[in-house]
């Protein structure tokens, strides 16, 4: 077995872990036990087999020893082992300079930067007495890490490498969202076409949607808004203090999760291909990248076929959109921009659309969204 954070795993399909010392990389087998909110799991190695002092050259490396009921103080010389920016086996010393409840951390001033998350924080005689889990943005060597005896209480939540990779990303960075997002007010309007004045105008806005979020990144309710009727629908979801999905359904009456069924619900497509029936001769089916975006959506019927490809940008935003014909034949392009908040959020989109058969009309206004950012302090 071995530890790491859970968001080292994120959108992962495999994963591997490198003995420095041997040089030599193994498959994960799976996650036998993992902490949503901590940010910490356990993994298993495909090979069980581990090296330790006299034993034969095989298998993965037993590891560092563990140091378990240790009472810790600020002041305690520490060091943190990690690969920052890819540099293999460096390590950093300092020393504890706090210790956190409600959840327990132990606060460290040894640099700890990207590429070291889950690496072991060490005392003096190279035991492990923690794991590192985060650092404070804009804070001077404001480190933490989950102190050892913890990961007793990790449970044994088994699920495969595709599951744990789905399950450590949460809603907000699932959305390409920035910042600390509470909710997020959206109205799309389409163009119309003035034929006695020869321009396009914005037409009302049919529908309303409203998305909130709670403090940690989990969307915790959509409402959609029928702007003519008033009509509105909405559903909820409750996690639990793991942050896991404990409930779901309407927000009058939200029905519990079942233990059982948790990871599926949580599970994010990652290079999937689903297809889903719609009726006699009539299908949906859904292409996701790597990362969890849709890169294609076909709809098939005896009366009508389109094919829609997707292209993102690096914010995960929809840059363009290619519709084609049964045959093959481009139907149109639609090219989408973006302005931004001060935060980064986009808070206008302006769509415009191409189409081959009417090319002498060249790029025309078809839709622009807009959307209100509230966010927590």
């Amino acid at each position: 077995m071995a530890v790491t954070n859970l968001h080292v795993l994120k959108y992962a399909q495999t994963a591997v872990a490198k003995s420095l010392d041997q040089g030599v990389t193994y498959s994960v087998a799976r996650v036998e036990g993992f902490s949503r909110r901590r940010d910490v799991c356990l993994i298993r190695l495909a090979t069980s087999a581990c090296q330790s002092a006299g034993a034969p050259d095989y298998g993965p490396p037993c590891g560092l020893p563990a140091r378990t009921s240790l009472s810790l103080a600020v002041g305690d010389e520490i060091y943190v082992a990690g690969t920052p920016k890819g540099l293999e086996g460096t390590f950093s010393k300092g020393m504890v300079t706090g210790l956190r409840s409600e959840p327990s951390l132990v606060q460290i001033d040894a640099p700890v930067s990207p590429g070291s998350s889950g690496g072991p924080l060490l005392n003096g005689a190279a035991e492990v007495i923690g794991v590192v889990v985060s650092t404070l943005v804009g804070g001077q060597n404001l480190n933490f890490a989950v102190p050892i005896d913890d990961l007793s209480s990790l449970g044994e939540r088994s699920v495969n490498v595709r599951e744990a990779g789905g399950i450590a990303v949460y809603d907000k960075e699932s959305e390409g969202l920035q910042g600390n997002v509470r909710s997020v007010k959206t109205s799309y309007r389409e163009f119309g076409f003035d034929r006695n004045s020869g321009k396009y105008y914005e037409e009302p806005a049919k529908t309303e949607l409203l998305e909130e979020y709670d403090t940690r990144g989990n969307k915790a309710k959509l409402e959609i808004r029928d702007l003519n009727t008033g009509k509105v629908n909405a559903l909820c979801w409750v996690f639990d203090a793991d942050d896991l999905l404990a409930a779901t359904g309407g927000c009058d009456s939200v029905s519990p999760v079942q233990k059982t069924s948790v990871v599926s619900r949580m599970s994010r497509l990652f290079g999937d291909q689903v297809e889903v029936p719609l009726g006699p001769g009539s299908s949906m089916t859904s292409r996701y990248s790597a990362r969890g975006l849709t890169e294609e959506l076909t709809l098939d019927s005896p009366a009508a076929f389109t094919r829609t490809l997707y292209s993102y940008t690096s914010e995960r935003r929809i840059s363009e959109v290619r519709e084609f014909e049964r045959g093959g034949e481009l139907r149109g392009i639609r090219r989408i921009v973006y302005q931004n908040d001060p935060t980064g959020n986009w808070v206008l989109s302006n769509e415009t659309w191409f189409s081959p058969k009417y090319e002498r009309l060249g790029w025309t206004p078809s839709a622009r969204t807009y959307r209100e950012f509230r966010y927590y302090e």
